[in-house]
């Protein structure tokens, strides 16, 4: 049975210094070589993916983005988005949550609005057009999400809110350590891979999955093999008994080459 590979990028395909390894894109291009499909399942947007991987589209089949907002179809070059929030309630998150001090995020096509510079947005300002603002004024008729960076005891608090205070309009997950998000409850990646799955009825059991982050736990979880890197949080260990080596060690690599004829 030939597999579908999908992967997380921040902290499991990706290297802390933000690549993907030369052994890593050799495989894949081997993979695909042999008629195996590889893809990705990130909570980042397209414009901050392809920041990073310019040429994600020569290297994948698919992606996810957004966790399960955007599926991007680089076979047919078409694009699904689904569950987006109103901007009523992502103006009433940010009015929620900024007086904890944290940093309201929301993209606008390649633009990210954020309400300060912190060091999250002072790095990706490498890549993305960052601009500093009131976010409140910034909100559309609909976003995929609203993202806060935060870090140390704000983050805490803002992890402490959420869960004291439940809302059925979206769920709040953190994304990275120093980033907490806000979708509709529809949303997660194995959503976004789901929708793959039957536009080209692909069987769910040729799908192998890597994550390292509590948005990952679902697309691990679901998946016939979900891997759990090294560095993973404890629930996304927890999530499935397949284990692969840290993200700075080529984990996905590692399991990858073992399907290699």
């Amino acid at each position: 049975m030939k597999k579908i590979f999908i992967s997380d990028l921040d902290g499991t395909l990706l290297t802390d210094d933000k690549k993907i390894t030369d052994n890593t894109l050799s495989i894949i291009k081997t993979l695909r070589d042999q008629g195996h499909m590889v893809a990705i399942a990130t909570g980042r947007p397209y414009p901050s993916s392809i920041g990073t991987i310019p040429n994600l589209k020569e290297i994948f089949d698919f992606a996810i983005f957004n966790n399960g907002a955007n599926i991007h179809d680089f076979k047919d070059n078409t694009i699904h988005d689904q569950f987006p929030l109103s901007s009523e309630i992502v103006s009433q998150i940010i009015k929620d949550y900024r007086p904890l001090g944290a940093n309201p995020i929301l993209f606008n096509g390649s633009t990210m609005f954020a309400d300060f510079e912190n060091n999250y947005t002072s790095r990706v300002s490498d890549f993305l057009n960052v601009q500093y603002t009131d976010v409140l004024t910034r909100v559309q008729e609909t976003h995929e999400k609203i993202i806060f960076s935060a870090y140390g005891e704000t983050m805490d608090a803002i992890e402490a809110h959420a869960i004291k205070h439940p809302k059925t309009e979206y769920r709040v997950f953190k994304s990275q350590s120093e980033l907490i998000e806000f979708t509709d409850p529809r949303i997660n990646k194995w959503v976004g891979i789901e929708y793959y799955l039957n536009k080209y009825n692909l069987d769910p059991k040729s799908v192998i999955t890597f994550g390292d982050n509590d948005n990952d736990i679902e697309m691990v979880a679901n998946a016939h093999t979900g891997y759990a890197m090294e560095n993973a949080t404890d629930a996304v260990k927890a999530s499935t008994t397949f284990h692969a080596k840290s993200n700075n060690d080529e984990g996905v690599y590692e399991i990858l080459k073992t399907f290699v004829k």
